[in-house]
């Protein structure tokens, strides 16, 4: 049996991830990166994900929308920046 096709969290959209998703799956993912951002303020990707110890690539495709982050690449990164960075479900 062949696997689904998983669409990416950015949809292929222009402006992610600034603007709102319409399912709470993607809008999740969005408002992951925007915690993420935040959290890294000015360090580069390269340097967070050797502090995470998390593989840079991944850590780029999940800023940019191309893939969807696993449970091991979130928690690594709560725990580098010591803060939750997946938004709960009944967040606003």
């Amino acid at each position: 049996m062949a696997r689904p096709v998983q669409v990416r969290p950015n949809l292929g959209r222009d402006g992610w991830p600034t603007l709102p998703m319409t399912d709470h799956p993607h809008e999740a993912a969005r408002r992951f990166v925007l915690n993420l951002r935040e959290a890294m303020g000015e360090a580069s990707v390269r340097s967070t994900a050797i502090g995470a110890e998390v593989d840079r690539n991944s850590l780029r495709m999940v800023l940019d929308g191309e893939t969807w982050p696993d449970a091991k690449l979130v928690a690594k990164l709560e725990l580098h920046f010591k803060r939750t960075l997946w938004p709960g479900y009944f967040e606003e």
